[in-house]
């Protein structure tokens, strides 16, 4: 399992991507803030995002209790 990939961007940026502890590490001399800041913006677009709720469906039953609601969940169809 690689735990860092390295990235040469600019003669003096060298980005560090650890991938076992999920940071990103800018190292540069040369290059400006702006340059940097740059790249960071379009870096984060690709975060991690939380998983979505699984999709779901809820029935109202009727029993001898009254009504209840009974919740399942909706799988995506093999083609």
């Amino acid at each position: 399992m690689l735990d860092d990939i390295f990235y040469i961007v600019y003669e003096d940026l060298l980005i560090d991507f650890d991938t076992q502890n999920s940071i990103v590490r800018f190292l540069f001399r040369n290059t400006g803030m702006a340059k940097v800041e740059g790249i960071i913006r379009e870096i984060r677009k690709f975060k991690i995002r939380k998983s979505k709720r699984k999709p779901e469906i809820s029935l109202l039953m009727v029993n001898r209790n009254g009504i209840e609601t009974k919740s399942l969940t909706i799988t995506k169809p093999e083609h």
